[in-house]
């Protein structure tokens, strides 16, 4: 399991433009949720560094990296996720990327960024014998003005993907290509790519039947389903890797009743097509012709579940529960989000 995590987050930029959806916010705050639940991530909290917005400044991402150096042993396991805008650019006639924390500024990224080439010093300074790299870095690109000139962030490049796959033991996996865009669905609470995340650690990954989740089972999920909902390819690299280890334990996860993400991935694996397999839809009394039935099954359920709760779709919760029940009659799912209607 892990031993020891760096979990940053930035939605609010200083002098970067433009800011970032809560969906930011969510994603590191879930993730770092997930690995410290007892059941799930086992991680113990105080070995937990989360930097979020203003927290998530250059300096304090810098003694992070060195804290976590001199706190791991060789045997244990490192994980570094980051969520938030990503830029390259030319430096000495060879591409450079950066992560940009809270306080960049473009016009001085050396002082004030993360470079790719820093990041993998850090991450070489780390004894861990195996480091987990989380990057979702790629919001830039048309979506929006810029406070200043020269300070719209282009994104996480290829370089920069390259240098932090090399190393012994270090598993890379980044939201989607450089030159694609992580997307977030209207009303989501995370990110397309840490939902999947998220989803895959819950147990939605290959179940082997050992009690656990494994890395590249995890990588085999996410890139599988995040194509589905928006066109982004999430990236992975192993370097030297040491089998498939094994990063949570698994548990059935119960859908939040007020977590549409949640429901949507619950009733997706129920009825994979979407709200009309087994006429669920209308046999709880909704309304099919007011559903968006556009895109995957786990699309179309995403769009329904946030329908219904707006008071459209011609149906309440509770009674595509009680539906949904007849049909799997000893899911406790689904018996628990009815009792809890």
């Amino acid at each position: 399991m892990i031993g020891s995590a760096l979990i940053v987050g930035v939605a609010d930029y200083h002098q970067v433009s433009p800011d970032l959806p809560d969906a930011v916010r969510h994603d590191v705050s879930d993730v770092a949720n997930l690995f410290c639940d007892p059941e799930i991530g086992e991680l113990d909290p105080s070995r937990v560094t989360l930097l979020l917005d203003d927290r998530a400044t250059v300096g304090a991402i810098r003694a992070a990296f060195s804290a976590a150096a001199g706190d791991l042993s060789s045997g244990e396991t490192f994980l570094f996720y980051f969520s938030g805008h990503g830029t390259r650019g030319d430096e000495k006639g060879h591409e450079q990327s950066w992560l940009l924390p809270h306080d960049a500024d473009l016009n001085h990224l050396a002082a004030t960024a993360l470079s790719s080439a820093e990041l993998v010093a850090c991450l070489n300074a780390i004894p861990a014998s195996r480091q987990i790299v989380l990057i979702d870095a790629c919001h830039a690109g048309g979506m929006g003005s810029t406070k200043a000139p020269g300070q719209a962030p282009k994104g996480f490049g290829k370089s920069g993907i390259e240098a932090l796959s090399q190393g012994v033991g270090r598993v890379l996996l980044t939201s989607c290509r450089p030159d694609e865009l992580s997307g977030i669905l209207n009303g989501a609470r995370n990110s397309i790519f840490t939902a999947a995340l998220i989803d895959a650690l819950l147990g939605a990954a290959i179940d082997r039947g050992d009690g656990v989740v494994r890395v590249l089972d995890i990588f085999a999920y996410v890139s599988i389903e995040v194509p589905k909902l928006h066109d982004q390819h999430p990236i992975f690299h192993a370097g030297d890797l040491d089998g498939n280890f094994p990063v949570a334990r698994r548990k059935l996860a119960l859908a939040a009743p007020n977590d549409t993400n949640s429901l949507t991935a619950l009733f997706a694996k129920l009825y994979p097509a979407g709200p009309r397999e087994e006429r669920i839809w209308a046999r709880a009394g909704g309304d099919v012709s007011r559903l968006d039935l556009s895109g995957s099954g786990f699309a179309q359920w995403h769009a329904a579940l946030i329908k219904a709760r707006a008071g459209g779709g011609g149906l309440t919760l509770k009674e595509l529960y009680a539906e949904a029940l007849q049909d799997f009659p000893g899911n406790a799912a689904i018996s628990a989000l009815f009792s809890q209607a």
